[in-house]
């Protein structure tokens, strides 16, 4: 993500001009569409990974070269009435795409659980507050005086917000496709590889479970007596068959990508992460692995 972490420093170079009364304008129209290639570049590669990002690679790209334009336009023919509209009309899809960039980093803020991220949409009140005083330019009416060094204090939110987005994005990696929130497909996860049994110990082999171990998993409900499951080593995490990570114990899904895991409510489980027993692999006859949390059961009839 270091397309998108360079644009939004050079988005803090951007926001300067709003601190230095304009002085700055020259090296923002050198790092704006600079700054904007690479955010849209970025945001087009976020969203091979990340579900619904190509929404901002489309409005940066298109909306940020269209605000660039109307600026430069404007500051050519800032002398006429034509330059004063095409303030007004680059205010337009800059409060767009400025909108659109803060959701989103709300939604990668939920993924990655980076604060910085929530942080980010601090932009938001500055983007408002110097869409009002354009449009007091263009309607020609006064504004009410606002707090002293409110201009300026925008402005510095501004590049805060451009800031946090820029270390965040430094951070970020979107090595996990994007789950919570969206659809999941109804494919079941293919389980994560089996881990060796720590030590020397029995091979882990995939045969089925044992007829009666299956008959048992469906009328356990009724007869929970007749078969059971005791733990001989006890996992130390649940680890997701969606993306492979480990999360603790008693998670009811991935701290990583969302994925649930698998919890019976009837029937014959792991006594230590409650996954389903016909999930496990057997290693000998009464040895079982659970391929959730991978503690090592025995199970047997108990008479």
């Amino acid at each position: 993500m270091r397309k998108l972490a360079v644009g939004y420093f050079l988005c803090v170079a951007n926001s300067s001009v709003f601190l230095t009364g304009g002085a700055t304008i020259y090296l923002a129209l050198i790092t704006y569409p600079v700054s904007v290639v690479l955010r849209a570049l970025g945001w087009r590669e976020l969203a091979r990974s990340v579900k619904g990002a190509g929404v901002t690679y489309l409005a940066v790209g298109v909306l940020g070269g269209l605000t660039y334009l109307l600026v430069a336009g404007a500051l050519v023919l800032q002398s006429s009435d034509l330059g004063g509209q095409m303030i007004l009309a680059a205010a337009i899809p800059w409060t767009i795409y400025s909108l659109v960039e803060a959701a989103w980093y709300v939604r990668l803020g939920r993924i990655s659980r980076r604060a910085t991220f929530y942080a980010a949409p601090v932009s938001v009140p500055a983007v408002l507050y110097f869409d009002s005083i354009v449009l007091a330019l263009a309607g020609r009416f006064q504004l009410p005086e606002g707090p002293s060094g409110a201009f300026i204090a925008m402005g510095a939110l501004l590049m805060l917000s451009a800031a946090l987005a820029g270390a965040s994005f430094l951070r970020f990696s979107p090595e996990l496709p994007y789950v919570r929130g969206t659809r999941v497909s109804q494919t079941p996860p293919r389980p994560p590889a089996l881990r060796p049994p720590a030590g020397p110990g029995p091979r882990v082999s995939t045969a089925p479970a044992p007829p009666y171990l299956r008959h048992h998993e469906e009328t356990a409900q009724t007869s929970p007596a007749r078969v059971k499951v005791e733990v001989v080593s006890r996992g130390t995490s649940v680890v997701c068959g969606n993306c492979g990570r480990e999360s603790p114990l008693a998670s009811d899904a991935c701290t990583f990508c969302g994925q649930p895991f698998q919890k019976a409510r009837y029937g014959l489980r792991c006594p230590v992460c409650s996954a389903p027993l016909r999930t496990a692999k057997r290693i000998s006859s009464d040895r079982f692995v659970c391929t959730q949390c991978f503690s090592d059961l025995r199970v047997h009839l108990s008479g």
